[in-house]
Parts: structure tokens; C-alpha cells; sequence
């Protein structure tokens, strides 16, 4: 009778840490399927953003045109457009240019900004057009200059600056590569020659002048002047030969 009683107490023992152990388990699952409940509801919620951020990421072209990647007015540091790349708010993806009205888009080396100004004729020759050229006014200069390479504090200012065809072609593109001659001055009647044949010695310019007895060293007096051609204003006619280099260094350079 004892053992039955002791076996009596000790299936009630059991059946008590059985119930509370169910209990618990019931708890622990009631609180598992309202995590899940949670993340159900929190996915909805992405979801339904997710949903709405799709319709923000349609592109729709305001006008027809040709689509160019990134910013073509930034110089350094453009995306990378391509899939699966991060981008920020307010960052620059895709640019339409307006083709319509093309300008030249241009640097302005510092040390020529006093001898150019604002409706300033110029020359347009695109590089993949040979022989082609078209007609432009320089339309804007900036008022400050910025470095040519913005990170480098050392490298040449430039200026900012633009022109203004004075007829659009549909020969030209956005992007272009072009070559500009900008006309600063005419000077009518005007002798003029290559910089390198003019040599200087203190304040004295001179040049070698061609004759039947060979070079001869004749002082000259110089008026304006670009990277190219410097215009002579008294000591040679029309017609004159003259040396690019030095006669006599050339001679000397040849019996070495």
C-alpha cells in the first residue's frame, strides 16, 4: 500500500512539472508567434515603401534628346553609372543636353584673361571634322579663376568660360572635342613671324635675316603678339626671309 502511495505522489510530482513545463513552453511559443506577428507586419510595411519607392525610381524624360551619364559639367569625381551601384539623394544620374543651342564650353588659361573679352569673335574647328569651322562670340568669362585641377592647389588657374555659336548644326554634338582660335585684334597691313624666329638680348629683339651673302643679324621693333605669330612693327619688308634658329649654332651643331 505504501509503494502504491508513494507511486501516487509521485505521478502527481510529475504531472505538476509536466504542466508547468507546458506552461512555459505555451508562453514561449505565444511570445515566438508574436515576434513572427511583428516581423510580418514590419516586412508589410517595407513592402508597401518598397512598392512606392518603384514608382519613384521611373525615369520619365521631360523633353526628346540624347541621354549622357552623370554630370558633364563636373570635372573630377562623376559616377559611375551602372546596375547595383549606391547613390545619394540629390546626385546627378543622367543628364539630357539641350541640343538645340550648343555652347563651347572652354578654360581660359590666366595668363591670356587680359586679352580676351566678352564678344570676342572666334573659330570653332571640331576634331572630327577636319576642315570644317564654324563662327562664334565668346559669351561669358567667369569673374574668378579656379584651379585646373581643383585637389591641386599648385596647378594653372583658368577661367570658366563659354561660347556662343552664331549657328547650330546638327553636325554638332554634345561632347565634342574642338580646337578655338579666338580673335583678340586685327591689325591690318601687318608683317608679322613666327615667335621662334625672334630672339631677345636684354631689352633688344633681333632676328636672322636671309640674303645672298647668307644671315645677317637685324634689330626689329615688335608689336602684338600670341603663342604663335609676333607682328613687326619696324626692320623687315614683305618678303623677307628669316631663321627659325641661330646660323651659327646650326652650323656648329652640325660638326659635332
Amino acid at each position: 500500500m505504501t509503494r502504491l502511495i508513494n507511486a501516487y505522489e509521485q505521478a502527481k510530482l510529475n504531472l505538476r512539472k509536466i504542466r508547468i513545463s507546458t506552461e512555459s513552453k505555451i508562453v514561449q511559443a505565444d511570445k515566438s508567434i508574436e515576434n513572427y506577428r511583428g516581423r510580418i507586419r514590419r516586412t508589410g510595411d517595407q513592402l508597401s515603401r518598397y512598392k512606392e519607392y518603384m514608382t519613384m525610381m521611373e525615369l520619365t524624360a521631360p523633353v526628346d534628346g540624347v541621354v549622357i551619364y552623370a554630370d558633364p559639367d563636373r570635372r573630377w569625381g562623376n559616377l559611375d553609372v551602372k546596375p547595383g551601384i549606391d547613390i545619394n539623394k540629390g546626385q546627378v544620374l543622367v543628364t539630357i543636353p539641350e541640343m538645340s543651342n550648343l555652347v563651347v564650353d572652354f578654360d581660359l588659361p590666366e595668363q591670356y584673361r587680359s586679352k580676351i573679352r566678352i564678344g570676342d569673335r572666334s573659330v570653332i574647328s571640331p576634331d572630327s571634322l577636319p576642315g570644317q569651322k564654324f563662327s562664334g562670340t565668346v559669351s561669358h568669362i567667369d569673374t574668378l579663376p579656379v584651379n585646373m585641377v581643383n585637389w591641386d592647389s599648385a596647378s594653372p588657374k583658368i577661367y570658366k568660360s563659354k561660347i556662343k555659336l552664331d549657328s547650330q548644326s546638327p553636325k554638332l554634338v554634345n561632347g565634342m572635342s574642338v580646337q578655338i582660335n579666338i580673335v583678340t585684334k586685327t591689325i591690318p597691313n601687318a608683317i608679322f613671324i613666327p615667335v621662334e624666329a625672334v630672339f631677345e638680348d636684354n631689352d633688344r629683339f633681333y632676328v636672322y635675316r636671309s640674303g645672298l651673302t647668307g644671315s645677317k643679324e637685324v634689330d626689329v621693333k615688335i608689336g602684338e603678339s600670341n603663342d604663335k605669330f609676333v607682328q613687326i612693327t619696324d626692320g623687315l619688308e614683305e618678303g623677307d626671309v628669316v631663321y627659325l634658329y641661330r646660323p651659327y649654332q646650326k652650323k656648329q651643331d652640325s660638326k659635332k
